[in-house]
């Protein structure tokens, strides 16, 4: 999951940039079955609405999963107030 990088200068990683809604961030964990991560968040004000997932190169979004990683079907992307969603994220 993590290795050594150099660079002449200054560099910047994201590991996952959400757009479109203003979310919390509850986790950003290894799953406890596989290689894959968890990508844990939740809406914190009362607002509706639908996020954009990027993510770095090499990883695709996975399915949705519940709190105890089972998973439940395609990644669902809208928030309602307060939600929560959890995403597998997947080597590509």
């Amino acid at each position: 999951l993590a290795r050594r990088v150099t660079t002449a200068g200054e560099s910047r990683f994201t590991a996952a940039a959400l757009d479109g809604l203003a979310l919390g961030l509850s986790a950003l964990k290894p799953a406890e079955d596989d290689g894959t991560l968890l990508l844990r968040t939740y809406e914190p004000a009362g607002a509706r609405g639908t996020v954009t997932v990027a993510l770095p190169d090499g990883w695709r979004l996975g399915d949705e999963v519940t709190i105890l990683e089972e998973a439940t079907g395609p990644a669902d992307r809208r928030f309602l107030p307060f939600q929560l969603h959890t995403w597998r994220l997947e080597p590509a």
